[in-house]
């Protein structure tokens, strides 16, 4: 506790982070001291503030009657953030790198000069009359070797100056990596009033930018008979100029620059949703392999360089996703630690066991693998907002997938990959498939056999989708011969049987069907694939 006159010189006050209040562009910070105030006026500066702070959203409040009379921010340029020693040895190796370098440009220098004086007595000698045959050879020999030992050593001194020039650059990316730039400091300076000694506690409140976080996903499920847990997860950044160290945080979707006057409620009109095509081919998340599926997800637009929003150097990127109208706040149980140096960092936020049906389905017509799919319920009360998922199958990690909340309804489906516990085979029946000519017309039979096998320890649901051909013109005649009691959608053709499977149970089905056509027409019955293979000749 520190007492403070009044009409003394201003007070420089220094202060911890007490907490952050995090949103997904922004944070809101809280720093409080408590001190003993005498009677009348008394100014104070709170210093070591970050250089990022937006001047109207600072607010200050002091507990026990005393008064908040100012507060004005400034930028103090030349009290600079005190940096970590790692940066701190890491400036001291550059400028040992650059004596270094230095030196070696001395050297190459004075053998330049000596390669200049040597060139001007050469042309000196040259020019005199009456040197003996053996004093010119001797100042032959004499300038070849001292020439000869300039190159050499030049080069030598050029090689050591590429080498020193690259561990230099190394260490500026490093230092760079580090988000050692200009850590300058701003400061806000307030006037308090106390008509008797008073000991408040002072709580100074503002907005930084360059600051944020957005949501992750991990989803881990183990056996078909146990919940799947959802694990939700945030990547946090810093570029605020300051370190938070040990921070309590809670994480917003609330816009901490939203402006103070009251909002405006307007008309809300309906329509046909734009992108309903999408929820349709979204029904269950399928899984990406590769970095840029979130970046490249539906539903997010409007991506931007943080660099045009006075980040050095960096490559973070802000998209713009949908989330709910009501603002959610999640607070942080544990203390967390983010220093400013623009990397992302995980910030656990809670974990979910969601009850979840599982059934498998097979199309081998496609692929040879039957896939489980996991139909999730009880998501919706989560807050969840839209953002990329981690899956993970047992100890295997299936992929990333993408969560839109906006595509789904009561139940999540998720593939979780191929389950090869389940063997599924598709063979051709040679005996019923034969070509048949008829007057004026062909026919042609094509007949399959499909076998599923369950080789876990516990009994699976499994659809089998298969299909047959669809005529689009009156001369060609589709018939479904046998589909073993299967389900048959006519306008697309696809078959698809229901199955319940125990352990080591197997269970096949018989695919049958004939096209007709005229005989003098050739139509393409046996569907193919493209891949690209080598060539050698």
């Amino acid at each position: 506790m520190s007492s403070l006159f009044a009409n003394a010189q201003n007070q420089e006050i220094t202060t911890e982070i007490n907490a952050v209040k995090l949103s997904m562009q922004g944070a809101e910070i809280v720093r409080e001291k408590e001190m003993t105030l005498v009677p009348g006026t008394t100014r104070l500066t709170f210093v070591g503030l970050s250089p990022k702070i937006n001047a109207q959203s600072v607010q200050v409040t002091a507990t026990n009657e005393v008064q908040v009379l100012s507060v004005v921010g400034k930028i103090n340029f030349l009290a600079r953030q005190i940096e970590s020693p790692k940066i701190n040895a890491l400036r001291d190796s550059i400028a040992l790198l650059n004596l270094d370098f230095q030196g070696i440009n001395d050297y190459i220098n004075a053998f330049s000069v000596e390669e200049a004086m040597l060139k001007e007595n050469l042309k000196i000698r040259g020019e005199a009359n009456g040197l003996q045959i053996s004093e010119l050879e001797k100042s032959a020999d004499f300038f070849r070797i001292r020439f000869r030992e300039i190159y050499a050593e030049r080069s030598k001194l050029n090689l050591r100056k590429a080498k020193l020039q690259q561990e230099i650059t190394r260490i500026n990316q490093q230092l760079n990596e580090l988000n050692a730039g200009n850590r300058y400091t701003s400061e806000i300076e307030m006037t308090l009033n106390a008509k008797t000694t008073k000991t408040t506690i002072v709580k100074l409140r503002y907005v930084v930018n360059d600051a944020g976080w957005s949501p992750i996903y991990d989803l881990k499920a183990t056996e078909l008979d146990k919940p799947i847990n959802l694990k939700y997860r945030a990547l946090a950044y810093n570029n605020t100029g300051i370190d938070w160290n040990d921070i309590k945080i809670t994480l917003s979707t609330s816009d901490p620059n939203a402006p103070a006057m009251q909002p405006i409620l307007r008309p809300w009109m309906l329509n046909f949703d734009a992108n309903e095509f999408m929820a349709e081919r979204n029904q269950g998340l399928f899984l990406q392999n590769n970095s840029n599926a979130w970046q490249q997800s539906a539903g997010r637009t409007n991506t931007i360089d943080i660099a045009a929003a006075e980040t050095e150097g960096v490559n973070i990127r802000f998209e713009t996703i949908e989330i709910s109208e009501l603002d959610a706040d999640f607070e942080i149980a544990e203390l967390y630690t983010i220093p400013s140096d623009r990397k992302p960092y995980s910030i656990d936020v809670n974990s979910h066991d969601l009850t979840a049906d599982f059934k498998h389905i097979a199309i081998p017509k496609l692929d040879k693998d039957a896939f489980l799919l996991a139909q999730i319920t009880g998501w919706e009360s989560l807050n969840l907002i839209d953002g990329p998922m981690n899956v993970y199958y047992g100890d295997s990690y299936i992929g990333l997938s993408n969560l839109s909340t906006r595509t789904l309804g009561d139940t999540l489906d998720l593939s979780l990959g191929r389950d090869r516990r389940v063997l599924v085979t598709r063979v051709k029946l040679k005996e019923f498939t034969k070509k048949q000519m008829i007057g004026s017309y062909q026919t042609a039979t094509y007949s399959y056999k499909i076998s599923v096998k369950n080789n876990r320890n516990q009994a699976i649901e499994i659809d089998l989708e298969d299909q047959i051909p669809v005529s689009t013109i009156k001369e060609i005649e589709v018939n479904a011969v046998e589909i073993s009691g299967a389900t048959l959608y006519d306008n697309t053709g696809k078959t698809k049987w229901k199955m319940t499977l125990q352990p080591g149970e197997t269970k096949s089905v018989v695919l049958t069907f004939s096209v007709k056509y005229p005989k003098n027409k050739q139509i393409k019955l046996q569907q193919t694939k493209q891949m690209v293979t080598p060539r050698y000749f």
